[in-house]
């Protein structure tokens, strides 16, 4: 055997071992991110309206009286603490929290559990809901949309164009007069 052909095969080592090499963290770096998304919080929201209450009635619930219920889901591994549910208004700033969400407190949602947090649906018009939320301990909210996309993205580019508060601006001159 010469030299060059010591040489030749040396390097076709080389690059068999160093793709097989590649190839390998690769597979090992798909597999650590599958276990991440597979182990973090996974929390959904579902939203049912027109719900009534029977049997005994909890804290403060009256019977035949519509109610919301927005369930808070927890399809992730990791336990999240929900600290409060409420809903974002869409044709004004701020929004609404249930009380219920406020009476028991923060409430701890294990891997596959659920939470049902209620609220009269008297007097809260469903066309001024943007989204429903629930808020965790370190600042996480988990949305569940309620409104089309294109009425959000409405009243959202009608706040950032400040056509909203002209208006509102204007009102409140008018009335001062």
């Amino acid at each position: 055997m010469d030299l060059s052909t010591i040489t030749i095969s040396t390097a076709i080592w080389g690059a068999v071992t160093g793709t097989a090499g590649v190839l390998i963290s690769l597979f090992s770096l798909l597999v650590s991110y599958l276990n991440f998304k597979r182990d973090r919080a996974d929390v959904r929201l579902d939203f049912q309206k027109d719900r009534q209450l029977i049997g005994q009635l909890l804290h403060g619930f009256k019977p035949h009286t519509n109610y919301i219920c927005l369930s808070v889901l927890n399809k992730g591994r990791r336990t999240v603490t929900i600290e409060k549910a409420g809903a974002t208004f869409l044709k004004e700033k701020g929004g609404l929290i249930f009380s219920d969400s406020m009476i028991f407190g923060s409430r701890e949602l294990r891997e596959g559990k659920r939470i049902d947090f209620l609220t009269e649906q008297e007097g809260l018009n469903l066309d001024d809901i943007n989204s429903f939320e629930a808020y965790d301990s370190v600042g996480n909210v988990y949305r569940k949309h309620y409104a089309s996309w294109y009425r959000s993205f409405y009243y959202w580019l009608l706040d950032k164009l400040y056509i909203r508060r002209k208006q509102l601006i204007s009102e409140v001159r008018k009335a001062h007069k």
